[in-house]
């Protein structure tokens, strides 16, 4: 071969290469054995060694060098931004509000998955990669392009011939979750630490000096965003898609959202679907499509005005899987529930984590006894993220997804193309039936106060309540109810309620000790103090500590933590009684500690002394240094009752922790609170009968279009899509359910008991006087109808109510009992503040 044909044959596999590169990193689609793919580089190896040919983006260049270098500074040609964050939908809606009163009209936003990596900024001249640095601090960042050059789904070359001569593509260095579970496996083996999670490791990888080293980490790369002067398009989605042609990975599950419920659905969509990804995430992206848009919004000095981005939090660790149980919600959706051997994360204990539906659980290919990763996001329950196969048990169970209802027995029913297993038999599953009451009496439904959860449980275990139309038959049953109460624990001892409702709190197990704390205080003391360091504090810290984190008390002084200081002496009593707990270990059942503590009867007492063992009360409330076991031989061996016989405690305070009761002045706001709710609108009627897919907006926009209960029971299918955002799957569930005997039932007697059933026409003509101005109302109005009696005035009015103050407020019109903050913000914005009164007149209403 001479030297012409071998720089032929070095061209041809290069580009040979290359097109497996991209087939394999970028599209999933590998045409070629791994094992054939290294022979091929080895050929072109040999081939560039033996014909001196040294070129820098070659294939081969991939695999990194041994040579160390430390990182040159590169100031970036466009800063790199942060985002503004967002951790729920209002702040979501905020920012949509805040886009178009600068644009002044609707808008397309992107959305994107957000890449839990590390940043890097490609700079590409005549299709060819020039530089990659780091984000560093926005201004300048590391110059890692070497590294950056081993990865192998970031284009050398460019595909095509139609990209711009100089450009810049911003993106998310990645490293897979296999990747780093394998490399977690290697060190272990060598009996290295750990490494904490993908994130850091591939942010760390990307800083070796080694660059060979980096090449055998495989990561993976990301790309979302294009900067420069010539770029071909304007629309932020289409650019992307012109850039997958270029070679660069982007991700398939980028979508152009047209209104806020598509980004709404979207995130909720990734809030569990991210979990089947390949590699982290950790929230949604929402970008302003148009780039002429972008450049109206501008930027703030820290972030784009056009973009934003919904945050998922999330910590992860590892334990083991013990079994699975299934709980069924009120739209009867079953939820699988991996029971899990106790671990720490995001400063809980974790011991159950969700699997969301049977997808996940087969993907994850869950066995009984697997070492699973947990992550716990925020306050929402932990998921399941990956097995560590490597560790599995031989002849382990799987886990397959059970038949029939865990609550009724029904067989459980799944849709074609929905994730979820259901029970049909809402109407007599009772979990279903207590889920749709306590959603029918929430507060964005029909808003009565008095009934929660507790209440619920208790009238359905009583047979008070058997649906929500019996919510309205409770004034009848008065002598049935008054007096009521009951031990407030859960019967699923597998769910997080149930360890919930067996804890007390630790400021109440402090304020239980006779003193003159209040329980404020103590709230604040257990917020910046451990339970071990509470037990020890002294006055001087007390007061360091308040001044730094002031309390929410009148005084709060020298004098204040001397009593603090003397009071938490009487608490450390506990802790000397507990040093004298005996070593022997015998279950004994606490009744007599139950009356005491808990408030209750001898005969309900012993009824449930065997399920609620009282070690509960006292290892769950701050001294988990102690073993339930020592704590059940201590009140054996008559200890724990010389404590409770002491006169340093008060039983009385700590008793309505776990019971629920229904007196004559809670059953008094009961009845107040469903008597308002007759006049609740007939949207929120609406949402309250928790028909399926129909949330509250959706709830709103069917009212306004068919106006009344009867109207919406006749519409067809065809006449429900025609509605603005109302689509195929809503329609048919809001026919089937309007199908149904029951629910027709369920319907006339709310309309008996003088529930709206229709819209209430709002008067015509009424002259536009508060047009262009934003107010927020807040605070007690006497009632909750005169509350929304008057925002709905201002909007008949021609004004717009908001539910934040911001500087686009004009006027705060303020009831009693007012919340300080907004009235402290008005202030800061000048907004002028009313009492209903000054309103009106000053409107002249």
């Amino acid at each position: 071969m001479n030297r012409e044909e071998a720089l032929q044959k070095i061209a041809e596999l290069q580009a040979e290469l290359e097109e497996h590169n991209y087939k394999y990193y970028v599209l999933a689609q590998p045409e070629i054995s791994d094992y054939d793919f290294d022979m091929k580089l080895k050929d072109l190896e040999k081939l560039e060694k033996d014909y001196d040919v040294n070129d820098p983006n070659s294939p081969t260049k991939r695999v990194g060098s041994d040579i160390s270098a430390d990182f040159e500074q590169v100031e970036h040609k466009y800063t790199m931004l942060s985002l503004s964050n967002a951790y729920s939908e209002e702040e979501i809606t905020d920012f949509d509000t805040r886009v178009k009163k600068i644009i002044g009209t609707e808008c397309e936003y992107v959305c994107e998955l957000k890449y839990d990596g590390s940043s890097i900024s490609l700079t590409y001249e005549n299709g060819i990669l020039v530089r990659a640095v780091t984000r560093g601090d926005g201004v300048k960042g590391d110059d890692v392009t070497t590294n950056v050059k081993t990865i192998r789904s970031i284009p050398l070359k460019l595909r095509g011939n139609d990209y711009p001569k100089n450009f810049e593509i911003r993106g998310e260095i990645l490293m897979p979750f296999d990747v780093f579970n394998q490399l977690n496996t290697e060190l272990k083996e060598r009996g290295e630490a750990l490494l904490a999670n993908p994130r850091n490791t591939a942010a760390g990888t990307l800083k070796m000096k080694n660059s060979s080293v980096v090449a055998s980490r495989k990561l993976d790369a990301y790309f979302y965003y294009m900067l420069g002067d010539d770029l071909p398009i304007d629309g932020h989605y289409e650019k992307l898609q012109k850039a997958r042609e270029w070679g660069f990975k982007i991700s398939k599950d980028t979508d152009v959202c047209k209104n806020l419920n598509e980004v709404f659905e979207f995130i909720q969509k990734w809030d569990t679907e991210r979990f089947n990804l390949p590699v982290a995430t950790d929230g949604v992206v929402i970008k302003v499509n148009s780039k002429r848009l972008q450049d109206n919004l501008g930027f703030t000095a820290k972030s784009p005005r056009w973009a934003i981005a919904f945050k998922f939090k999330a910590e992860s660790a590892s334990t083991v899987l013990k079994s699975v149980s299934y709980q069924v919600g009120r739209t009867g959706a079953v939820t699988p529930v991996a029971n899990l051997e106790p671990v720490p994360i995001a400063g809980t204990i974790v011991k159950r984590a969700s699997l969301h539906n049977a997808d996940i659980i087969k993907n994850l290919d869950l066995h009984v006894g697997d070492t699973v990763f947990v992550e716990k996001g925020g306050e929402i329950i932990p998921k399941i993220t990956d097995v560590d196969t490597a560790q599995r048990k031989p002849k382990s169970s799987p886990v397959v997804f059970i038949e029939n209802c865990p609550e009724c027995g029904t067989q459980l029913i799944r849709k074609e193309g929905e994730a979820a297993h259901y029970c049909p038999n809402e109407d007599g599953c009772p979990p279903q039936i207590k889920g749709k009451m306590e959603h029918f009496v929430s507060r964005k439904a029909m808003d009565i106060d008095g009934i929660g959860e507790q209440t619920i449980n208790l009238l359905f275990k009583k047979n008070l309540l058997k649906s929500i139309t019996d919510i309205y038959k409770i004034p009848q049953n008065s002598a049935s109810i008054i007096g009521l109460e009951a031990l407030n624990i859960p019967e699923d001892e597998t769910s997080l309620e149930y360890d919930q409702a067996l804890k007390i709190p630790l400021e109440r197990v402090l304020f239980a000790f006779k003193g003159s704390v209040s329980l404020k205080t103590l709230e604040w003391l257990v917020k910046h103090f451990s339970p071990k360091e509470i037990a020890s504090i002294q006055p001087k810290e007390l007061l360091e500590t308040s001044k730094k984190n002031k309390p929410d008390v009148k005084t709060f002084g020298e004098k204040e933590c001397e009593t603090i200081s003397k009071f938490i002496k009487k608490y450390h009593q506990l802790q000397t009684f507990l040093k004298r707990i005996p070593d022997q270990t015998k279950e004994v059942y606490p009744e007599n500690i139950l009356i005491n503590l808990a408030g209750l009867s001898k005969e309900t007492a012993e009824k449930i002394s065997e399920k609620y063992k009282f070690y509960y009360f006292i290892y769950n409330a701050g001294t988990e240094n102690i073993e339930k076991e020592g704590l059940i031989n201590f009140m054996e061996a008559g200890l724990l009752e010389e404590f409770f016989n002491s006169k340093i405690i008060d039983h009385s305070r700590i008793n309505h922790i776990s019971k629920i009761s229904i007196q004559k002045k809670t059953f008094e706001n009961i009845l107040k609170g469903i008597e308002t709710s007759k006049n609740a609108p007939f949207e929120k009627v609406l949402f309250g009968l928790g028909i399926r897919y129909v949330g509250e907006t959706v709830a709103k926009k069917l009212a306004k279009r068919f106006r009344s209960i009867d109207k919406l029971i006749a519409a067809t299918e065809e006449e429900l899509v025609n509605v603005e955002d109302i689509g195929g799957r809503i329609a048919e569930s809001v026919v089937e359910y309007f199908k149904d005997e029951t629910h027709l039932k369920l319907i006339e007697e709310l309309r008996k008991a003088g529930l709206l059933l229709e819209v209430q026409e709002i008067k015509e003509n009424l002259p536009q006087i508060l047009e262009g101005l934003t107010f927020v109302v807040t605070g007690n109005f006497g009632s909750k109808e005169i509350r929304e009696n008057l925002k709905l005035q201002i909007e008949q009015l021609g004004g717009k109510v908001a539910s934040g103050i911001s500087k686009n407020t004009n006027f705060l019109v303020a009831g009693d009992k007012a919340g300080p903050e907004k009235i402290n913000k008005a202030k800061k914005f000048n907004v002028i503040i009313f009492n209903k009164t000054e309103f009106e007149e000053h409107f002249k209403l």
